[in-house]
């Protein structure tokens, strides 16, 4: 089952479970689906459930809150989440704080905002601003990497009652997990992808993809790593990361947006507060400048498996020469099969 068809499902069982659900978004009932995501849902459902948007994004989000607050289910799509940024001050002083303000009263909204890079998107509709929606307490901010993650949480958001936030990175739409979709019973807490002692590898989101192939390079130069998916931003959950921590004394985290005032950064900052010892660590992340469109310019942006490999040898003292030079980083696309930004 691929990420997509995950998130397809989790959706149709939404909307056959509960009447007042209703997904709308720019593209919704287009051929592609969004990827995939909602393709077929508006034949099942019809075109008052599922339906397109004109791109008044503003407007939409006052919808949308408006529905919810009257007990409606509104799941909310956007192709990326730069559009998102015109209807910030409804998500952050209207949604978020409605269970605060108006004494526990309910906002049952799921926003999915589509992020990453790919195709030249530029500047301008490749980022990923996690860490900006992860700042505001009432909201739920997800980042899940697997299929059956993502298809657990959409679930329990739809029952939650609270707004959610999904960052969905596109590379990850073609990701394959089990045959058939089933409950990894994800909760939002980071999961153990893989133990060591060495040291913990924290990462999110599609980072997390390349991160597993960055440990295998790392333990066949002796090293045994603890991988930690981190899958929520907002909150987070430091149980595991803590033990995890106290065992290796080092964290390396990779994030999928910039490094400064990031989720890495919360994290170290936490750890460090929290902790009686003092903790080696090292955050990798995208360049700090805007996203650049061209794919020349952007193979020295992004961190690739090569150079996330090397940053981390070297932070262990270990000789990273026998690695080579970086040559075949691919840095516009995932695969063969990814054919377009949408």
């Amino acid at each position: 089952m691929k990420y997509s068809e995950a998130i397809n499902k989790a959706l149709e069982i939404i909307l056959k479970n509960n009447q007042n659900s209703f997904i709308i978004g720019l593209g919704v009932p287009d051929p592609s689906g969004i990827f995939g995501t909602t393709f077929g849902l508006q034949k099942k459902f019809g075109k008052n459930r599922v339906m397109d948007s004109p791109t008044s994004e503003n407007a939409l989000t006052g919808i949308c809150i408006g529905a919810a607050a009257g007990g409606m289910l509104p799941i909310m799509t956007h192709h990326r989440v730069e559009f998102v940024l015109l209807a910030l001050e409804q998500i952050f002083n209207q949604a978020s704080k409605w269970n605060f303000i108006f004494d526990k009263k309910e906002m049952p909204l799921i926003i999915r905002l589509i992020i990453g890079r790919g195709w030249g998107q530029g500047p301008q509709h490749s980022q990923a601003l996690h860490s900006i929606f992860s700042h505001f307490p009432g909201l739920q901010v997800y980042v899940p990497t697997f299929p059956n993650d993502i298809y657990d949480l959409l679930i329990k958001s739809s029952k939650i009652k609270k707004p959610s936030i999904f960052f969905e990175h596109r590379w990850l739409y073609n990701i394959k997990q089990d045959r058939k979709i089933k409950s990894s019973k994800c909760d939002g807490k980071p999961r153990i992808i893989k133990k060591g002692k060495d040291l913990t590898l924290v990462t999110l989101s599609y980072a997390t993809i390349q991160a597993m192939q960055v440990v295998k390079t790392l333990e066949n130069n002796g090293l045994s790593i603890e991988h930690i998916d981190l899958i929520s931003t907002r909150p987070i959950h430091y149980t595991k990361i803590i033990n995890s921590v106290k065992k290796t004394k080092k964290i390396v985290l990779i994030d999928i947006g910039w490094i400064p005032v990031s989720i890495s950064s919360e994290i170290i900052a936490y750890l460090n507060d929290k902790l009686e010892f003092k903790i080696k660590s090292l955050r990798i992340g995208n360049e700090d400048h805007p996203t650049p469109a061209s794919p020349t310019l952007a193979k020295k942006y992004y961190p690739s498996i090569f150079s996330m490999t090397k940053k981390i040898l070297k932070f262990l003292n270990v000789d990273y020469k026998s690695l080579g030079e970086d040559k075949n980083s691919i840095v516009d696309k995932p695969d063969e099969s990814f054919t377009g930004p949408f």
